[in-house]
């Protein structure tokens, strides 16, 4: 009688070995990162539909606004109402050009020598006005004249230049260079009238008023004369030039904008007088 071997005995099942292998099997984590990624794009593409879908409704909207939106009003364009038959004939250049010479007047541009000697008389009237302080007063009266002095040296100078080289044209107001000479010769008259007028009767009574006198040589004073004399043998005298004028000796030459002085001089002998600068 053969024996069977006899077979090893199954160790008994440990509830804790089978937890410890089932455990490495399974690895769902790996793929949860993935999943959790895709979860996170979700909200970007729903953000774009809804910007889309926004600036679709904005659109949609201004159209509206356009659509509603009144056209300006023009006012229509009214044609010249003619009969049949006729038709309108508009002037040509020489019918405009008769048409401006009757419509305007000949003299409607100003002077520029007599604006200029208007300007002037502003200025002399700001020295008349007694509102005007007293020593303004005898600045404006000093403007006066110096501007009349540039007036006459640049002005009235190319006035007569051209008429002594042939050149009368006339100017802008119709006025041909003799006229307009004698109008400022007129006008300047009546202008320093009134300078004169104003400082004698008004302005140096008023200077006197305050203390402020203009006095005669005979008027002085013995110790003020003789301040004087020493003032002139000292710094007048050495500078000063002696011209001769007359029939024997040319007019001399008078640079502009310089000081001169002309004077009668009496020979204390004779009593003969004589004219020098």
């Amino acid at each position: 009688m053969t024996a069977r071997p006899a077979t090893p005995p199954t160790p008994p099942a440990v509830p804790g070995a089978a937890a410890k292998t089932a455990a490495p099997k399974t690895t769902p984590a790996k793929t949860t990162p993935a999943k959790s990624t895709a979860a996170k794009t979700v909200p970007a593409k729903t953000t774009a539909v809804k910007t889309a879908a926004k600036s679709t409704a904005a659109k949609t909207t201004a159209a509206k606004t356009a659509a509603h939106r009144p056209e300006p009003q023009t006012e229509p364009r009214t044609e010249p109402q003619t009969e049949p038959g006729n038709v309108i004939r508009l002037p040509d250049s020489r019918e405009l050009a008769e048409l401006a010479e009757e419509e305007l007047p000949q003299n409607r541009f100003l002077d520029r020598e007599r604006s200029w000697l208007a300007f002037n008389e502003r200025v002399l009237e700001l020295a008349e006005d007694p509102e005007t302080p007293l020593l303004e007063r005898a600045k404006f009266l000093a403007i006066f004249g110096s501007n009349l002095d540039e007036f006459f040296m640049v002005r009235v100078a190319g006035l007569k230049r051209r008429i002594a080289t042939g050149v009368a044209t006339r100017s802008a107001a119709g006025l041909q260079p003799r006229e307009v000479l004698e109008q400022i010769w007129r006008r300047s008259r009546e202008l320093m009238a009134r300078h004169a007028a104003c400082f004698q009767q008004d302005v140096q009574p008023a200077l006197a008023e305050q203390g402020i006198d203009l006095v005669r040589w005979h008027e002085l004073t013995d110790q003020e004369q003789a301040r004087l004399l020493t003032l002139f043998r000292q710094q007048i005298f050495p500078v000063l030039t002696p011209l001769a004028v007359d029939p024997a000796h040319p007019f001399p030459y008078i640079s502009g904008l310089s000081l001169n002085l002309a004077v009668v001089v009496r020979n204390p002998v004779s009593g003969h007088k004589h004219f020098a600068g």
